[in-house]
């Protein structure tokens, strides 16, 4: 195979990242870039890349509500990637997140190889699979008691579902960045996938966690549990909380009102967060699909307390602890409970860095590149 693969990657946001998954796909991006492969970017957004030749989208909706906005995007999405990928002519196209199933309709009409990257259960289901348990359905959402407070989404959740699962057996490959979501993708849907999980560089200059460092919880929003995370600071006056991400008006309202909790927008200066903290608490009441907070935090030696949900049991191994009954607020306590102990804690701390190593290797993203080759015929 000679010369560079021109690759183009395609996504909902992109640059500047705005979380987890385009800090992993960017990831992707650079080591595409050293394994012959020549990318460029399309993505929803008003700034370029700088690294890359890119092609930010000018895309305001004024649509509120997950599906209602990501239907919009699509069916205006389409003939703005169709353009893009006449002018930059990929031989690949590399798809995530909310333009997934309107890029890949396209790819497939214009017979160009593309491959879809997983990262959430958010494309299975329209409530997130908020029971915590992805199971084999019809899509009768309405008698669901998982659709929650998004049953009004409905219609176009059923269209861009239908969609994605319409053109995704069309891709050339399919990308998870989990053992969890793999089985899920191929539970519901009977797809196969390769599974490439995020790698974090090693962070070595990290001092042993401190028992005054302050209980870090990271986006204040509902799926993420943040109405644990805020009854968990009540309950434990003895402690300081850090909380960390974009929140609505009325959770930031509660967030001051607790005298114990330092609330911190989005930010991109987590390192200055991260040295402050002593362990992190992830109570999702939704499957994760990675939980990349979680690698981030133990690579700096901070144990993780998570929900036993979806992937968060294979990201934090040893690096932590698990909360079963993860909607419980006495289990939360209980959990946490063995970390006043500063022998404990110290001994999680040193579990945690040799766990997130585990992680910190780019054998698996060299093998991502290669998959890549073998599965699209450029």
């Amino acid at each position: 195979m000679g010369g560079p693969i021109k690759t183009l990657v395609c996504s909902d946001s992109y640059y500047p990242p705005r979380g987890g998954g385009d800090i992993s796909l960017r990831l992707i991006v650079s080591h595409l870039h050293a394994n012959g492969y020549d990318v460029s970017a399309c993505y929803i957004g008003r700034t370029r890349d700088p690294d890359i030749v890119s092609y930010p989208q000018d895309l305001a909706t004024g649509v509120r509500g997950l599906w209602p906005r990501q239907w919009v995007i699509g069916k205006k999405w389409k003939g703005l990637v169709r353009r893009t990928i006449q002018e930059a002519d990929p031989a690949l196209v590399i798809v995530q997140q909310t333009v997934a199933a309107a890029t890949a309709q396209v790819c497939a009409e214009s017979s160009v190889p593309f491959v879809v990257v997983l990262n959430s259960v958010d494309q299975f289901c329209l409530g997130s699979f908020w029971g915590g348990h992805p199971w084999k359905c019809m899509y009768n959402c309405l008698g669901c008691n998982d659709s929650g407070p998004r049953t009004l989404q409905y219609p176009f959740f059923l269209a861009e579902v239908m969609r994605m699962r319409k053109f995704l057996p069309k891709a050339a490959g399919i990308v998870v960045n989990s053992v969890f979501m793999q089985a899920t993708l191929k539970s519901l849907w009977g797809l196969d996938s390769h599974v490439a999980t995020p790698i974090v560089p090693p962070f070595e200059g990290r001092q042993p966690v401190e028992m005054g460092g302050d209980i870090l919880f990271f986006s204040p929003v509902q799926h993420k549990g943040v109405d644990i995370a805020l009854n968990l600071a009540k309950a434990m006056p003895g402690e300081h909380f850090t909380f960390v991400g974009d929140a609505k008006e009325r959770t930031k309202n509660e967030m001051f009102s607790v005298g114990n909790l330092r609330y911190i927008p989005w930010t991109s200066d987590v390192e200055s967060i991260f040295s402050k903290g002593k362990l992190l608490i992830v109570p999702s009441v939704v499957p994760e699909g990675f939980g990349r907070v979680c690698l981030e935090a133990m690579n700096w030696g901070i144990p993780c307390v998570a929900s036993a949900v979806g992937a968060l049991p294979e990201t934090v191994g040893d690096g932590g602890s698990l909360v079963s009954r993860h909607r419980d607020l006495d289990a939360w306590i209980e959990a946490l409970r063995p970390y006043s102990d500063a022998r404990y804690l110290a001994e999680k701390s040193e579990a945690a860095r040799a766990h997130a190593r585990t992680y910190s290797t780019s054998a698996g993203m060299h093998t991502l590149s290669e998959w890549l080759r073998s599965v699209v015929d450029v």
